[in-house]
């Protein structure tokens, strides 16, 4: 009753003529609100799949570390790639994206820094004593770390969910209320598509090189495992590695050993078939899923692959090979044994020359 009185002495004051025009400019200036949420809500959620992407980089790099000094391999690079990732953070979106929700994020991100500053000074350690107590010591604190990364990417996720909802439960008000129906339809359409289209390739594309990455890699080998359990599905494991590729930033720069990998993959693109599948796993480590493909005839496909990257004219005016270990997929496989049996035999191509395929 109270509403229906103020807008009857309206209503007399300004005429039906005035309200309608008030209504639309109220409604214009509602839109044009919903419009800067809506652009912002994007802008965020962009944001935090860029954060669980690089908090994914630091959580498998920091396994890679560890796995490669416990093979007494060279951690240089990977450890400095793993810093320059937690600077590219703190110093490009921790102010920009901090907000109520995101401090327990960032909070978290600042404990697994501090973390891997402690687990830096037992690779040292171990580096230089290789005692069992600095061994045992260095393996307790990356599982430590690694649960902080699990923690710090699963809170982002759960926070960028709520602002998903949240936008949801926005547009449901303004439909209730403006009564704009097709038009709120239409922009659900459009925000979830672009929303859904931006996550969903940041978390399954590698952001240089265009193809699947490490999460695309983890759903495809537990699907293939899967099929090789219930029928021998004849499915080859090439693991490949470009050749002295830290020697390839020293000379030309990281640009140069970015144009690299760019030209390995599109060597491989065109060498490989279309039900093929090719991942990004690590800074120049690929992973290709050969399908249907008979063991005898394993060898000769993985020659010619490292073939015709040993003679391409690369830009860089510097030939490069790579190195590949290869496997079938057997019905008993798990991820470890698959992935350690694949390893190996990279690593013995390796360390007998480079520019060769190893079978396991």
């Amino acid at each position: 009753m109270q509403l229906k009185y103020i807008f009857n002495q309206i209503s007399k004051k300004l005429g039906i003529g005035l309200i309608l025009i008030l209504i639309v400019f109220i409604d214009i200036f509602i839109i044009i609100g919903n419009a800067f949420f809506v652009e912002h809500s994007i802008l965020e959620m962009e944001n935090d799949a860029v954060l669980i992407n690089k908090s994914g980089i630091i959580r498998g790099g920091i396994q890679r570390v560890v796995k490669l000094e416990l093979e007494n391999m060279d951690t240089t690079k990977y450890i400095s790639d793993i810093d320059s990732v937690f600077n590219e953070i703190f110093i490009e979106e921790k102010y920009k994206l901090v907000n109520d929700k995101m401090i327990i994020f960032v909070s978290k991100l600042e404990i697994l820094k501090k973390e891997w500053n402690v687990l830096k000074e037992l690779i040292t350690t171990y580096h230089l004593t290789k005692q069992t107590t600095d061994k045992s010591s260095l393996i307790t604190q990356s599982e430590y770390i690694w649960s902080l990364s699990e923690d710090a990417v699963s809170t982002l996720s759960i926070l960028s969910s709520q602002k998903m909802s949240m936008l949801k439960n926005i547009f449901f008000i303004f439909f209730i209320f403006l009564l704009d129906f097709f038009l709120i339809v239409f922009i659900i359409y459009i925000i979830n598509k672009k929303i859904r289209n931006n996550l969903e390739i940041l978390s399954t594309t590698d952001a240089l090189t265009k193809v699947k990455n490490r999460n695309m890699y983890n759903e495809a080998l537990c699907f293939e495992l899967e099929l090789n359990k219930r029928a021998k599905n004849n499915t080859a494991f090439l693991f490949l590695d470009i050749d002295s590729f830290k020697d390839i930033n020293d000379t030309y720069g990281h640009a140069s050993g970015d144009l690299v990998l760019k030209e390995l993959v599109l060597i491989l693109g065109v060498t490989i078939r279309k039900t093929d599948m090719l991942f990004r796993i690590g800074g120049e480590e690929f992973v290709i899923f050969l399908k249907e493909i008979k063991k005898e005839k394993l060898e000769k496909l993985a020659n010619k692959i490292r073939l015709q990257v040993q003679n391409f004219d690369s830009k860089i005016s510097h030939k490069f090979t790579i190195s590949i270990g290869a496997t079938m997929f057997n019905p008993d496989d798990t991820k470890d044994t698959i992935f350690k049996r694949v390893d190996k035999a990279l690593y013995q191509s390796k360390n007998t020359g480079k520019n060769k395929v190893t079978i396991s």
